[in-house]
């Protein structure tokens, strides 16, 4: 439970304070009222696993986290005003409708033989990881990606290498890549940095939604479409049930499926920050 003093820091935040306004507006209730309501619903329900410091934390430094706590409370409260009867009997529908387009939806894998390159020793492998970053000549840059991706075989063939002149290239792209493995580390780290920072950004527009109480799932769908590519591997590693709908047709997706996304990107972005604030000390 949040003492009396956090709760008082949490009701004057400018987050809080815009759907406190949006609340009171949709459910034609007073300021004080909505207000009570919203506050009741997160400390009673979104708030719960969070300890009093991180509350205060997250209040100093308006996290994001806390910020599409407070949207979703929101939605929460004036969803249960508006459809207390009939909750139950539309999520019976929505998760009718999903299914169906779950039927009709097909997930494509990789086609990825297994253990194409079996046969070379891990230690090669390994030190081929690093080659795409540490090689300046694409020849040799498409020879390893071929290797990795397609096998001896395809390689040799696509190459016009006999055995011999594929293991020689082997041993010599292996031999290099393991004496300068510093500079591999080094251009590694500076690629996962960019990736970060390029996730972050895609993490912040999201942010920036929940952030704004006037967010519809029509702002959100429009957000997902924009960033599928990144959106959709996070979607079909997670718990959604109905994936299909949550990309798709994010407005008819169960009201679970929607939280469950919400609570996705926002533990992604508190753990891209975390591994940025373990770099930056």
């Amino acid at each position: 439970m949040l003492s009396d003093e956090v709760v008082k820091k949490l009701a004057v935040m400018p987050v809080f304070q815009a759907n406190c306004k949006a609340l009171a507006g949709e459910l034609r209730i007073s300021q004080a009222d909505a207000q009570q309501e919203l506050l009741l619903e997160l400390i009673e329900h979104r708030l719960t696993e969070w300890s009093e410091e991180k509350v205060v934390a997250a209040i100093e430094t308006e996290e994001p986290a806390l910020g599409w706590r407070v949207h979703y409370s929101r939605k929460d409260v004036a969803r249960r005003k508006h459809h207390a009867d009939r909750a139950e009997n539309d999520l019976v529908e929505e998760l009718g409708v999903a299914n169906d387009h779950s039927r009709q939806s097909v997930v494509v894998e990789p086609d990825v033989e297994q253990g194409k390159v079996e046969q070379i020793d891990p230690d090669v492998l390994r030190a081929l990881d690093m080659a795409p970053s540490m090689f300046s000549n694409h020849q040799t840059k498409d020879w390893v990606q071929s290797l990795l991706t397609n096998g001896k075989q395809d390689t040799m063939l696509a190459f016009h290498q006999s055995d011999r002149q594929f293991n020689n290239k082997l041993r010599n792209v292996a031999t290099y890549c393991n004496s300068h493995r510093d500079r591999s580390i080094s251009y590694q780290r500076q690629e996962q940095a960019q990736h970060q920072a390029k996730e972050l950004a895609i993490l912040d527009g999201w942010n920036q939604l929940m952030a704004d109480p006037d967010t519809t799932d029509t702002d959100i769908q429009v957000w997902i479409a924009l960033h599928r590519r990144y959106v959709e591997p996070l979607v079909n590693k997670s718990g959604i049930r109905y994936q299909g709908l949550v990309i798709n047709a994010f407005c008819r997706a169960p009201n679970l499926d929607k939280y469950r996304l919400a609570n996705l990107l926002a533990h992604q972005y508190e753990q891209l920050k975390e591994v940025e604030n373990i770099e930056q000390c």
